[in-house]
C-alpha cells in the first residue's frame, strides 16, 4: 500500500496547485518558475488513503545546478517515497519528458500526471495516452489541475498503484543507457542526445500536434516585451495597481475603519468601566492593545486590493515577462532577470523574497541578489507609507508610494554597479527562462493567495503587533525605578528614546517617540505605525487621530526622509535571520545589515537637509 509520494517535475508545470489540490493545501502558486524554492509536506485524506505527499522544488534534469534544484534532487536520490508522481506540462510534451525518462531509469516507482490537458484539447493536440502507457510501462493520469479535473483519478491510481509492463523496445532503451552509464565512455552531453532522440521518436508515434495553437501569447508580447515600451508598460500597470489600491480603495474604506475603531474603542471603555475593570487594565487594552492593532489593521483593506491585483498579474504569467524585459538593466549591475524573481516575491516579505534567491545558479549572483532584496519595500513597510503620505500629500498619496518602491530601485542599481566594480568583479551570467504561455487567471487560486498573505499580515497583528503594542505601553508608562507615570516624557521608554534620538537629528527627526518607532520596526516593520500609534495615536474621546498626531510631529520634509529611511534601512529579525542562514555566514549578514541601514542614512539626510533648502 502507498503510503508516501513525492511530486516532482519542471518548474511552472502546476505542481503545488495539485499538491493543493491533493492535500488541501494553500501553498503560493503562481505562473512563472521558481515558484517553490523548498519542499512541502502535505496528507492525501480521500477514500481510506491516507497518503503523504511531498511537493519538491522544480527541475529540468536530476543533475543539479541550482540550491533548490539540489533540494529535489538529493530527495528523488536518497529518500524512499513509495512512488514518485513525475508532473508534465502537456504543452510541452517534449521538454517534460527528458526528466521523465532520467526519473525512469532511477527505478523507483513511478506514476506521470499529465498536466494542462485542457489547453491542448482546446488548441487540438491529440496524445494517444494507452499507448504512451504500454510503451513506458507507467501510469499516465491526464490532469487539468487549475480547473480540478483528474485529481480523483490520480487518487485511484495512487491508492491502487501496481507496476507495469514495459515495451521491448523501451527495455532496449533502458539497457542501452544503463551499459552508457555503467562504462563511462559517453559524456553527459551524449547521453542527453540519446534520450531526446528517444524522446523524439515517442512524440512522432503518439503525439498529433494540433492546427489550432494560439499566437494570443505573441501577440501580447509584441508588446509587453518590447525592449522600447516593455518597461512603460510594466510601470504603468503599477502605476495603475497602486492609484486604485491606495486611492480610490483607501479614500472610501478609510474613513469607514476610522469610525468603526473610534466607535469599538469607546464601546469596549465603556463596558470596561461597566465591569469595573482596574484603570490600568483599562489603559492597557484601549491605549496598548487598540491602538496598537487597530492602527495596522486599518490600512488592511488597501493592502488586500493591493495583494489581488498582484495575485493576478503572477497567475496570469506576467511577472515572467517583468523579470525577461529588465535583464537589459540588471546585467549592467551584475544580475540577470531571475534576480527580479526573488526580489518581486520580496515586495510582499523579504523572507521568502531572499529563500527565493535558491533559484539561482551562481553564488555571487544569490549573495548580491540576498544583500539587494530588502532595498524592495515589503507590504510591512505599506502603512506606514500609507500613514505618511495620508497626512501630508492626501491628493498625491500612489505618487509618494510609488516614490519610495522607485527609490528602492535606484538603491539596487546603485549597489549593484558598486558592488560589481568592488566586490563581484567579472561576475557573468548566462540568462534563461521559460515564458509560460498568458493564461486567465483562475479566481480560486488569486483569492487563495490574497487569504494567505491577508492571513499573515492580520496574524502579525495579532501576535508580534499585540505583543509589542502591550510591551511599549508597559514602557511609557513605568519611570526608569519602575514608578507609574501618566507622564510619558518621565518613562523608560523616554529614556531610550532620548538616548538615541540625537543620531537622528541630522534627518529631521530627533524626537524620542519617533527614535523608539524605529528601534521597534526591527522586530516587525508595522510596529513602526504601532508604536506611533500607541504614543500619540487615539485621543481620550476615542476617535482615532493619528494623522493629527503626525502632522504634529513632522513637517512634509522630514516625512519624506522618514519614509526614505525605512525604504532602505535593513530589514526586520525574521528577514535577518533568513539572510544568514541562506549566506551562511555572520560575516555577509552583518555587512548587509551595516550597508543597508548606512545607505539609507545617507539618502534620508540628503533627502532633508537638501528638501529643506528648497522649502527654506
Amino acid at each position: 500500500m502507498i503510503k508516501s509520494a513525492a511530486l516532482t517535475g519542471n518548474p511552472n508545470c502546476g505542481k503545488t496547485t495539485i499538491f493543493n489540490a491533493l492535500t488541501g493545501s494553500s501553498q503560493y502558486v503562481g505562473n512563472w518558475p521558481g515558484v517553490t524554492v523548498e519542499k512541502k509536506t502535505g496528507k492525501i485524506k480521500s477514500k481510506n488513503v491516507s497518503i503523504d505527499v511531498t511537493d519538491l522544488p522544480g527541475i529540468y534534469s536530476i543533475n543539479s545546478y541550482s540550491m533548490e534544484e539540489k533540494i529535489s534532487e538529493e530527495y528523488i536520490r536518497n529518500e524512499n517515497p513509495d512512488v514518485i508522481i513525475n508532473v508534465l506540462d502537456a504543452t510541452a510534451i517534449e521538454r517534460s519528458f527528458f526528466l521523465t525518462l532520467q526519473l525512469i531509469e532511477t527505478g523507483k516507482p513511478l506514476i506521470a500526471a499529465l498536466n494542462m490537458m485542457d489547453v491542448i484539447e482546446k488548441e487540438g493536440t491529440i496524445i494517444d495516452l494507452e499507448g504512451m502507457t504500454n510503451e513506458l510501462g507507467i501510469c499516465i493520469v491526464p490532469i487539468s489541475a487549475r480547473i480540478n479535473k483528474g485529481i480523483s483519478e490520480l487518487v485511484d491510481n495512487l491508492s491502487n498503484f501496481k507496476e507495469l509492463e514495459r515495451s521491448p523496445g523501451f527495455n532496449d532503451y533502458i539497457q542501452q543507457i544503463n551499459e552508457f552509464k555503467l562504462k563511462g565512455d559517453m559524456s553527459e552531453d551524449k547521453i542527453s542526445s540519446f534520450r531526446y532522440s528517444y524522446i523524439k521518436k515517442l512524440i512522432s508515434q503518439y503525439v498529433i500536434l494540433g492546427e489550432m495553437r494560439s499566437d494570443t501569447t505573441k501577440k501580447i508580447d509584441k508588446v509587453f516585451t518590447n525592449k522600447y515600451v516593455g518597461i512603460p508598460v510594466f510601470l504603468t500597470i503599477m502605476w495603475a495597481i497602486y492609484y486604485i489600491s491606495i486611492n480610490v480603495v483607501g479614500e472610501m474604506s478609510a474613513d469607514i475603519f476610522e469610525r468603526m475603531l473610534g466607535s469599538f474603542s469607546n464601546s469596549l471603555g465603556n463596558l470596561l468601566v461597566m465591569i469595573g475593570a482596574n484603570e490600568h487594565i483599562i489603559s492597557l487594552i484601549i491605549d496598548g492593545v487598540v491602538r496598537g492593532v487597530g492602527a495596522v489593521l486599518l490600512f488592511l483593506p488597501q493592502i488586500m486590493v493591493l495583494f489581488f491585483f498582484i495575485s493576478i498579474l503572477e497567475d496570469s504569467g506576467y511577472m515572467a515577462r517583468v523579470s525577461f524585459i529588465l535583464d537589459r538593466v540588471f546585467r549592467r549591475i551584475g544580475l540577470t532577470g531571475k534576480s527580479f524573481i526573488p526580489m518581486f516575491v520580496g515586495s510582499g516579505c523579504s523572507v521568502p523574497g531572499i529563500m527565493a534567491a535558491r533559484t539561482l545558479d551562481s553564488e555571487k549572483e544569490r549573495k548580491l541578489t540576498i544583500i539587494l532584496t530588502p532595498f524592495v519595500s515589503c507590504g510591512a513597510k505599506m502603512p506606514i507609507y500609507i500613514m505618511f503620505a495620508a497626512a501630508f500629500f492626501p491628493k498625491h498619496t500612489h505618487w509618494i508610494i510609488m516614490t519610495m518602491y522607485a527609490i528602492g530601485g535606484i538603491a539596487i542599481i546603485f549597489s549593484g554597479l558598486l558592488f560589481k566594480k568592488i566586490v563581484f568583479k567579472g561576475h557573468k551570467e548566462i540568462f534563461l527562462l521559460e515564458l509560460p504561455d498568458y493564461r486567465t487567471p483562475i479566481i480560486r487560486n488569486v483569492m487563495r493567495q490574497v487569504f494567505n498573505r491577508s492571513k499573515t499580515f492580520v496574524t502579525k497583528a495579532g501576535t508580534i503587533i499585540f505583543a509589542g503594542s502591550v510591551l511599549i505601553w508597559f514602557l511609557q508608562g513605568f519611570t526608569p525605578g519602575f514608578r507609574l507615570t501618566d507622564l510619558p516624557s518621565e518613562s523608560m521608554l523616554s529614556s531610550i528614546g532620548a538616548f538615541i534620538a540625537p543620531v537622528f537629528r541630522p534627518l529631521g527627526f530627533a524626537d524620542w517617540k519617533t527614535s523608539v518607532a524605529f528601534l521597534t520596526g526591527f522586530v516587525a516593520k508595522e510596529m513602526v505605525v504601532a508604536t506611533l500609534a500607541v504614543l500619540n495615536g487615539i485621543s481620550e474621546s476615542g476617535g482615532f487621530e493619528l494623522l493629527d498626531s503626525i502632522r504634529a510631529t513632522f513637517t512634509p520634509i522630514s516625512a519624506l526622509s522618514f519614509m526614505v529611511f525605512v525604504a532602505l534601512a535593513s530589514p526586520c529579525i525574521s528577514a535577518l535571520a533568513a539572510a544568514k542562514r541562506e549566506l551562511n555566514s555572520w560575516k555577509w549578514m552583518v555587512f548587509s545589515v551595516l550597508y543597508q541601514t548606512g545607505l539609507a542614512y545617507i539618502m534620508s539626510m540628503l533627502v532633508y537637509n537638501i528638501g529643506s533648502l528648497f522649502l527654506r
